[in-house]
């Protein structure tokens, strides 16, 4: 058996390697690069709303008897799993399993091997990813003790040798205020919150098989690896980050986020560097899925109640994915965008009240909260699906994308009065 600071690291270096998916791998460099003398502060914002939102997520779901259930469990069962389910789906074969299979494709295979059929390839990818996942209590030491750490060598080298050699000075950029509204945006909509979410299942399933002397030690060890993962995220973007602020004299203005990441490969490793991108952007995709898969397949078999195995739903979701990933998946991805606006303000919500003791907001506050950023989802819903003028877009902090927290605010303030009205209204013989 490993020892317990041997395991925390293990599993700190799983969830980094789950969090950091090939999506997150292009933002940094292009934050950086639209950000230049100013690329600190837009990556701190980045760097709170994705890594530091993430890691409270997935700590305020460990510290739940009941993991995500014990967040979500005040909508009660029927829409706490429709709910779950619903996201489960997005993240899941829905959207994010077959883009790993596309962006391993289009950014590690395409460029060293285009006579690769892509249809072949997302076959090879999800046998690989299938066979990872179909022993659920090998796939954290696989990930956090073998795939995570090639992901940091190749990504160290990158960083490590493009700061010291940069390829240009870092200067001009947008304006401070442009460059933390980017990062905050930009962190926001990554939506790793969910992803941490989605991945709670299976760290807590891994560090239980430890079996530890209690649930605080449990706890602690999981709360040790995400702070492991949270620093290891913060170090890699950072460098990134910097990478994109140094070449901004130096690339069109209006090169895409897949181009620069390229380009600094090649630029800073030279013929060696599309190689080099090609194992990142491969072990940061496969990660990602392997997680995903196990996770979808864990939740599902527990809400079929183990009438249909895990391994079933494993298979399952990677032939759904591998087929997705060659249909139209830019479609499919735009057919889920809405859903993902509509459950992410909701989850985001759950897990805040999942921080407040009951004394301070009491249950009428928490049921007008949720109201409240329902209302607000259920208007935004509407709005993108009939182009109707847009009224959340005109709400406070909409530019940021927290057009939903005004709606929550007025609906737990709603829920605080009617908490204080209506055993009023009992006392004096109203509610007889």
């Amino acid at each position: 058996m490993k020892s317990k600071i041997t395991s925390t690291f293990v599993v700190g270096f799983a969830v980094f390697a789950m969090l950091f998916g090939a999506g997150n791998l292009v933002f940094p460099p292009f934050l950086g690069m639209q950000s230049g003398e100013n690329w600190i502060w837009g990556f701190l914002g980045f760097a709170v709303m994705d890594v530091v939102l993430a890691v409270v997520v997935m700590n305020v779901i460990a510290s739940k008897k009941d993991g995500a259930d014990g967040i979500v469990g005040i909508l009660g069962k029927k829409l706490s799993t429709v709910l779950m389910l619903a996201l489960y789906i997005c993240i899941g074969p829905l959207v994010a399993i077959p883009r790993t299979a596309a962006t391993t494709y289009e950014l590690s295979i395409a460029p060293l091997l285009p006579q690769f059929n892509s249809v072949a390839f997302s076959i090879v990818f999800f046998a690989v990813v299938l066979v990872l996942c179909i022993r659920p209590s090998k796939i954290i030491d696989i990930i956090g003790a073998v795939l995570a750490p090639i992901l940091l060598v190749t990504l160290g080298v990158l960083i490590v040798k493009g700061i010291i050699h940069p390829l240009g000075s870092i200067s001009g950029g947008g304006a401070l205020y442009t460059s933390v509204h980017t990062g905050i945006t930009t962190g926001y909509q990554t939506m790793d919150a969910i992803a941490a979410l989605a991945f709670s299942i299976l760290i807590i399933a891994q560090v239980r098989d430890y079996k530890l002397k209690n649930k605080a030690e449990e706890r602690k060890m999981i709360r040790h690896a995400c702070y492991i993962a949270g620093i290891a995220l913060i170090l890699i973007y950072g460098g990134l980050a910097y990478l994109g602020a140094s070449v901004r004299g130096i690339y069109p203005k209006d090169i895409s986020r897949t181009d620069i990441i390229i380009n600094l490969a090649k630029d800073i490793l030279g013929p060696a560097g599309l190689v080099v991108l090609a194992v990142i952007v491969a072990a940061a995709c496969l990660t990602t899925a392997i997680g995903l898969v196990s996770s979808c397949a864990a939740y599902l078999e527990k809400l079929a109640n183990g009438k249909v195995s895990y391994k079933v739903f494993c298979t399952g979701a990677c032939v759904f994915s591998a087929v997705l990933c060659n249909v139209g998946l830019d479609n499919i991805i735009a057919l889920a965008a809405p859903i993902l606006d509509f459950i992410y303000p909701i989850l985001l919500v759950l897990v805040f009240l999942a921080t407040m003791k009951e004394s301070v907001v009491s249950t009428k506050a928490r049921y007008g909260t949720i109201a409240g950023v329902v209302a607000f989802v259920v208007l935004q819903l509407i709005e993108n699906l009939t182009h109707v003028s847009a009224i959340t877009a005109h709400m406070p902090l909409a530019t940021y994308g927290f057009a939903w927290i005004t709606p929550a605010i007025v609906g737990m303030v709603i829920g605080m009065i009617v908490g204080k009205l209506v055993p009023a209204r009992e006392a004096m013989g109203y509610g007889n």
